[in-house]
């Protein structure tokens, strides 16, 4: 069989030439009834088909929503939208020609919008992913948190656990030396000759055991700067665990505080700070590890 398909140039001179032109700008109108659903819109035309004179105007037919299939000229067009898009063999009923500068104007701003709703979607698909991410760390750091929260509640209890032994141990032996019979002196001979203390010798025991004391208690005993640094760390400890609730405070938490109420010296001095903070754990009060400092 003949190709029907051909350009607009290799129609006979008999036959009327074409309505529109190869690169024309035209508006397709939308069919939409029962069997069809064309948008249509306005586009360009790409190429001009001959499709026969009146002895072949039932075939082949079309499928553009003309009645019956059938032409009303000898000619077809192939469209492109401008919104996207092509259509092929649609009869010149459904077509007309429009201004190219419309056009032109048209197709730009239906560019500018589909490129801005390309960028809105994308910047919008950015966001999730970003969303997606913080929240991961959210709940990854949740997790991390509440891991060694449950470590250092198990260390403090065992450690409540072994001080509460030691002190029952305490007692037990406490009660035990109690109940032990004191020794019964040892009666003096009358028989014996007896001796005289010697004086020297009684005074040198008493100035040693009065130095030993002397450096026992110097050795032991805080100095008042030490007991104004332990008393501000201690209120600064109970201020941040009323607030945030937990048995856990970071060293570098602990200084800023000390700086918003004023006490900047404490705050710089490392080793007053280090000091304070052996002493609370001297006295079973905290229990430093790591920087964090654990509320018994």
């Amino acid at each position: 069989m003949e190709k029907r398909d051909r350009s607009c140039f290799e129609a006979p001179g008999t036959v009327p030439g074409p309505r529109f032109v190869l690169g024309e700008f035209v508006t397709v109108a939308p069919r939409k009834h029962p069997g069809f659903n064309k948008e249509g819109g306005a586009g360009k035309i790409t190429k001009v088909n001959y499709e026969g004179g009146s002895e072949s105007q039932k075939y082949p037919l079309l499928k553009d929503g003309s009645e019956g299939g059938l032409r009303t000229t000898d000619y077809t067009y192939n469209v492109k939208y401008v919104l996207g898009g092509s259509e092929k063999r649609v009869d010149a009923q459904w077509i007309q020609s429009k201004d190219p500068l419309k056009v032109n104007r048209e197709e730009l701003l239906a560019k500018r919008a589909k490129v801005t709703q390309q960028r809105k979607e994308e910047k919008a698909e950015i966001e999730r992913k970003k969303e997606e991410e913080r929240q991961r760390m959210i709940e990854e750091r949740k997790r991390k948190r509440a891991e060694a929260r449950a470590s250092s509640l198990a260390m403090v209890k065992k450690i409540r656990e072994k001080l509460q032994a030691e002190k029952r141990r305490g007692k037990q032996n406490k009660s035990a030396k109690s109940v032990t019979r004191k020794k019964p002196k040892q009666q003096r001979n009358p028989l014996a000759p007896t001796q005289r203390p010697n004086i020297l010798t009684e005074n040198i025991r008493q100035e040693q055991k009065k130095s030993t004391k002397d450096t026992s208690s110097m050795t032991s005993e805080p100095t008042p700067q030490m007991l104004k640094a332990v008393k501000i760390l201690t209120k600064s400890i109970a201020r941040i665990e009323k607030e945030e609730r937990t048995g856990e405070i970071e060293l570098e938490k602990l200084k800023d505080d000390l700086t918003k109420q004023g006490e900047e010296y404490l705050a710089t001095n490392e080793s007053l700070i280090e000091s304070a903070i052996q002493y609370l754990q001297d006295e079973n009060r905290i229990m430093y590890r790591a920087e964090v400092i654990w509320i018994i």
